[in-house]
């Protein structure tokens, strides 16, 4: 983790929309070799038969510099975001809006 007191909204949207390849395996099926590629945000929304774009403007709504009212995304980072990799901290953020929003927040901070 670095040093945040020092880094401006550019500097936070530009590495969180870098993106990251995620992980890929090689698998056998029926005889062929398929590399099987991570998710993006939106194709486990649409695997999982979630409505669309839910979790990534859970994100877009709620994401601050820390200490500031200021947020990191706007509406145009939307596509984006849908594109960035699954990855464990996207499990957490999304533990961590499904522990908030039923009505626990105390426990939600503490995760």
């Amino acid at each position: 983790m670095t040093n945040n007191s020092t880094l401006n909204r550019n500097d936070y949207r530009g590495a969180i929309l870098a993106g990251v390849k995620g992980p890929t395996k090689v698998l056998p099926f029926n005889g062929m070799d398929i590399e099987f590629r991570h998710l993006t945000i939106d194709q486990l929304d649409k695997v999982n038969g979630k409505e669309g774009n839910r979790l990534v403007r859970m994100i877009i709504a709620t994401a601050f510099i820390p200490g500031t009212d200021e947020l990191i995304f706007e509406d145009g980072d939307l596509e984006t975001l849908q594109n960035l990799k699954w990855s464990p901290e996207i499990t957490k953020l999304q533990e961590f809006f499904n522990t908030m929003y039923a009505g626990d927040v105390d426990d939600a901070e503490k995760k």
